[in-house]
């Protein structure tokens, strides 16, 4: 688990202003909750698909692909 820590510590992460994500996460709010909404309009903004494994987030928006264990 140290090595999983270290490894996700060095990892490049960049951050992202939340005030240009909540009106697109907010058109969104009879759909998902906030923090979905939230990561939906961050991927929309950086053209980039949401890999996951929660069903319900997968099926809110066309950018979500469902990766089943």
């Amino acid at each position: 688990m140290a090595d999983a820590l270290d490894t996700v510590a060095r990892a490049p992460f960049e951050r992202h202003q939340l005030a240009a994500l909540l009106r697109p996460a907010w058109d969104l709010r009879g759909n998902v909750c906030l923090v979905d909404a939230l990561y939906i309009a961050l991927s929309d903004a950086l053209s980039a698909p949401i890999v996951t494994i929660d069903r319900g987030l997968a099926g809110s928006a066309s950018a979500v692909e469902l990766v089943e264990l």
